[in-house]
């Protein structure tokens, strides 16, 4: 796999994270962290976050898990818990895990959570792996 900052460049190019208000953190051995701001577009009638924005800040962060794993996968099947929300304008973070990493299949677990360690959402996200990563993809 291309160096993080690679990987970091194309994710921050595009234009479904710009959207959803995503930003590269970090990596640290299977745990990425993804932070999102979200703003107005991404609340329900309640004022509250959107729990589909929840849920796309953990898909995100488990397929690119696996992206950097170097492996084209899309998503099979997930399972989400909402235990929590903020309002708009709060920081929320993402924390993966790489449960299985197969020739076929990748399962992650993944937590969405607040810079004070407030637990908003957990989730597993089942990909299948349709083939290695291009390695034209960062041209």
């Amino acid at each position: 796999m291309e160096n993080i900052e690679s990987v970091k460049k194309l994710f921050e190019s595009n234009e479904f994270t710009k959207y959803s208000s995503m930003e590269f953190v970090n990596l640290v051995g299977d745990d990425l962290v993804l932070k999102m701001v979200p703003g107005s577009h991404q609340k329900n009638i309640y004022g509250m976050i959107h729990g589909g924005e929840l849920f796309s800040l953990l898909d995100t962060a488990s397929g690119l898990l696996c992206f950097i794993e170097g492996m084209k996968v899309v998503t099979l099947n997930s399972s989400i818990s909402f235990i929590s929300n903020v309002p708009v304008g709060e920081e929320i973070f993402s924390k993966t895990k790489m449960i299985h990493k197969g020739r076929k299949t990748a399962i992650v677990e993944a937590t969405a959570y607040t810079s004070y360690n407030k637990i908003l959402a957990k989730g597993t996200f089942t990909f299948y792996n349709t083939g290695e990563v291009e390695e034209n993809i960062f041209d």
